[in-house]
């Protein structure tokens, strides 16, 4: 959409651009409408096949009658400010729905439950990438966002909603920035390499998390980051692993008692 269409300052709705100012990445809202863009003639969601079997042909707009309890802002919050004086750059905003693992979605009752592991993983942040525990909420349940879905929303209507803070503080806030920027940012690897190192690695890991639990916690402690150097991402001919540490553990010079 770039600019075109986008009023100077001036030209605003009033309070707009000032109510907007005040949210930040990670803020909630509640009651965050669904919404998307498909073709009943090849469905993928089971909503879609639900379209597709109605007779339905052709692209549709495809609405879910019950909002997501929670959305989540995931615009950076520098561009939720539009600070300064210029013309402004954009009308969009952008939110992830979030939900109530313990409590499901009224259209979908299994869609968003969540079993106890699941949630442990989610709350410690060691699995499901997509999902990001939200601490603190004005109600109970295990809330998390899915960062797998997002929709935009004109400007004027996030200034319209009541701002929540779902972290209450800029510490646990900022892991939103993280996780989206590493999501977002993950690197096209070769398959020969996913399928010789990284993926016996995963497994060797969960290996691990299942026989010797207190050796795994230990090492997800202190293991600071992994990392490979790569001949190049995309054709792998040699690859090395990194480990950056806090005096890690034992078992990771025994690694490869694990992978075999």
């Amino acid at each position: 959409m770039h600019d075109h269409g986008i009023p100077d300052r001036p030209g605003w709705p009033d309070g707009v651009l000032e109510a907007v100012a005040q949210f930040r990445q990670g803020d909630l809202v509640r009651d965050l409408p669904l919404f998307y863009w498909a073709d009943p003639t090849t469905p993928v969601h089971e909503r879609t096949r639900a379209y597709s079997a109605a007779g339905i042909a052709g692209p549709e707009v495809v609405t879910f009658a019950a909002p997501a309890p929670y959305g989540m802002v995931t615009t950076q919050t520098c561009d939720l400010a539009l600070e300064g004086d210029g013309h402004p750059n954009t009308a969009w905003v952008q939110l992830a729905p979030v939900f109530n693992g313990l409590s499901p979605h009224p259209e979908s009752p299994d869609l968003h439950l969540l079993d106890g592991g699941v949630r442990n993983l989610v709350r410690s942040g060691r699995g499901y990438q997509n999902l990001l525990f939200i601490p603190r909420m004005p109600e109970d349940g295990f809330w998390f966002v899915d960062l797998t879905f997002e929709v935009p929303a004109e400007r004027g209507w996030l200034a319209r909603q009541e701002r929540i803070d779902g972290f209450g503080d800029e510490t646990k806030r900022e892991e939103v920035g993280r996780r989206l920027a590493w999501l977002r940012s993950r690197p096209a690897l070769d398959g020969r390499f996913v399928a010789a190192v990284q993926k016996p690695i995963a497994d060797a890991l969960k290996v691990l998390r299942r026989e010797e639990p207190a050796v795994y916690d230990e090492m997800h402690e202190k293991v600071l980051e992994v990392g490979f150097e790569l001949t190049t991402r995309l054709s792998v001919s040699a690859a090395r692993l990194c480990v950056i540490h806090d005096s890690a553990p034992e078992v990771l010079v025994d690694l490869p008692r694990w992978i075999s």
